[in-house]
């Protein structure tokens, strides 16, 4: 995996170091990756079982009957039931947040 000579050792270098900064000039100018690179969206996010790399953001819909707010996350259908007397609406979004995951 050495270089054979000194020259080819520059020039992989040289390669290396004029893809980092148009990688860096294609970020600072919101080029989206991903049309250019098929596996670029791993640099930013590895999909596990905890969490999905998808961007969309989570939407849910809800219903309340007195202190229980019943939750379906719109993306995955999970759904969930939660003991909250007046949730505010930064709460109500945590929790769509963390459904849709």
């Amino acid at each position: 995996m050495g270089c054979d000579d000194n020259n080819s050792c520059i020039d992989r270098g040289g390669k290396l170091g004029t893809r980092f900064i148009g990688g860096l000039i294609s970020l600072f100018n919101n080029v989206d990756g991903n049309k250019h690179c098929s596996w670029c969206h791993y640099l930013s996010c590895v999909p596990t079982s905890r969490w999905s790399c998808n961007r969309e953001p989570a939407s849910c819909t809800t219903t309340q009957l007195g202190n229980q707010l019943s939750m379906t996350c719109l993306r995955n259908g999970k759904s969930g039931s939660y003991i909250l007397a007046h949730p505010s609406d930064s709460l109500i979004n945590s929790l769509c947040v963390q459904l849709c995951r």
